[in-house]
């Protein structure tokens, strides 16, 4: 009997049941007032518990064929103690979510993220390290060097941030597996699959990327790979978390970034521009096409000098860090640069932009390329070879294409059966460039003449990375400040259908042979 009543009472706790649902204008008011609920994923519903006095009026979250919960499918769990309830307001009636906490047997309550406060955070580290120390992941805790971590942060210096070292033992046991996003090779010829994972005992989820190790090549790729993603500190710049090298196998762990790609955001937009009327069409903002543009080229400026030009205000390009050897990533295209969710508190600002993949990237010039899709492809109709400017262009041809609503905005097809080649190969081809890529009219001046600049294609009329993100910065201010562009301005604003909300934190840890089979099984049936 004992162990029946356990049991029962694990189930109540983990599966809320005595279910009130607010009904559907209150379920909108409620996602409207309360970040929190705005940010669950399509098909959850806010509900609360009326069972007993002890949990009277506390949420919780229900999505049909899911299991009922009280943590937050995309947010993840409250620290101990803390509950969202709903409370009546004075005069009105109407209930007000709130954070709150019962203390003393009075209840706090708070509209500010309790997972974000200091006390907590510094709490989570402790924990993490008693949970994940020597035994497992190292002495440093993950989340010492966890990208959410450093950006909540205000009083944390990218520079002073330690890492783990890259560990010589498979880690990959503190990790639960909750998604497989590629089972091997569908979103980059040389992974061994991508996964999400949840370090075990905490609520940190982290982006685990296997690496081939079938041969002496496929190992040195892996460790060179590891080596860029541990050394490279930058906002913009995928973060390391922890990663390992054995004979067998090989893993980095990275920041989860939750809102998709710019690839997703271009084919939302594609896609409800072609269900629009002409008058109707939405245009990617002016706002967040320089918040791209500055914030990544300030990135391609740090792997060419070591340097962070904006948060330190340089103004002379041809500075380099002591020691520093410049880095080419090879690879940028819509799909590998990820956008991030902020902190709760910030939420009128746009997502964190972050450039991610080096499988393909060098410290020097390479004398071979081993890959070049079209956005690598800078100056071909010359016969131009990769160089450091040419990350560059592949930037400025990705913030044209965002801002035609297009990921293959740049591509001449008119040019297809003058050349007679094969539609399959013609965006390779040397022919493919549109020829200046000029953005529309409604944008600003400095935006269209810094597109231009940026994709000109012959490299030695291109400026270097620390060159353009100095402009950019200056034209940026000018642009926006003229044109009266203000961010808290609805068109300004990236609208919810842009962009997905996951709802990893509602899955179940399983094994990696087996989020791999429910890929495989989503494959099948035409689904992510």
């Amino acid at each position: 009997m004992p162990d029946s009543k356990k049991k029962k009472k694990s189930k109540q706790k983990d599966e809320p049941k005595a279910e009130v649902k607010p009904d559907e204008p209150d379920q909108t008011r409620l996602r409207r007032i309360f970040p929190e609920f705005a940010r669950l994923p399509d098909g959850w519903v806010i509900k609360t518990w009326k069972k007993d006095d002890k949990n009277n009026g506390r949420v919780y979250y229900a999505k049909e064929g899911e299991n009922n919960a009280w943590i937050h499918p995309s947010l993840g769990a409250l620290p101990a103690g803390w509950q969202i309830r709903l409370w009546p307001q004075e005069g009105t009636g109407l209930l007000e979510p709130k954070f709150s906490i019962k203390q003393k047997n009075k209840w706090r309550t708070s509209l500010k993220d309790p997972r974000l406060d200091p006390k907590v955070l510094k709490a989570s580290q402790k924990e993490l390290k008693r949970n994940h120390g020597s035994g497992n992941i190292g002495e440093k805790s993950s989340m010492q060097i966890a990208g959410s971590l450093i950006k909540m942060s205000k009083k944390k210096k990218l520079d002073d941030m330690r890492r783990a070292d890259i560990s010589k033992v498979d880690i990959s046991g503190a990790y639960d597996y909750l998604h497989c996003i590629d089972s091997g090779g569908d979103i980059g010829a040389m992974n061994g699959g991508v996964f999400v994972v949840r370090l075990k005992k905490t609520s940190q989820l982290y982006v685990e990327k296997r690496f081939l190790m079938d041969d002496a090549s496929d190992r040195q790729m892996a460790i060179n790979e590891l080596k860029l993603m541990h050394r490279v500190k930058h906002p913009a710049l995928t973060f390391f978390s922890n990663g390992f090298i054995t004979r067998e196998i090989s893993a980095v762990y990275m920041e989860l970034c939750d809102r998709g790609s710019l690839g997703d955001i271009m084919s939302a937009y594609k896609d409800m521009r072609k269900k629009s009327s002409p008058d109707e069409r939405p245009r990617m903002p002016e706002k967040f096409l320089w918040h791209c543009f500055v914030g990544l080229c300030d990135a391609l400026a740090y792997l060419q000098t070591g340097l962070h030009y904006l948060g330190k205000n340089i103004q002379s390009p041809d500075k380099i860090a002591s020691g520093w050897v410049p880095i080419l990533h090879r690879d940028i295209k819509p799909d590998n640069i990820l956008l991030k969710s902020r902190s709760q508190s910030a939420e009128r600002k746009y997502f964190y932009c972050t450039l991610s993949d080096f499988g393909l990237a060098c410290e020097d010039y390479p004398d071979d390329n081993p890959k070049q899709d079209y956005y690598q492809r800078t100056g071909a109709a010359a016969g131009t070879p990769y160089c450091k400017r040419t990350d560059l262009w592949a930037l400025g041809t990705i913030i044209y294409n965002l801002a035609e609503c297009n990921s293959s905005a740049h591509v001449d097809w008119a040019q297809k059966d003058a050349y007679n080649i094969h539609q399959d190969l013609f965006p390779l081809s040397k022919v493919m460039h549109v020829e200046p890529k000029t953005i529309k009219l409604y944008y600003s001046k400095e935006l269209r003449d810094c597109v231009k600049e940026a994709t000109n294609p012959d490299p030695n009329k291109r400026p270097k990375a620390s060159e353009m993100v100095i402009k950019l910065a200056k034209m940026a201010k000018k642009a926006l400040k003229s044109a009266d562009i203000n961010p808290q301005n609805e068109e300004e604003r990236l609208p919810s259908w842009a962009t997905g909300v996951h709802e990893y934190h509602a899955k179940k840890p399983k094994t990696r042979e087996e989020v791999i089979a429910e890929k495989k099984a989503r494959t099948a049936a035409g689904k992510k």
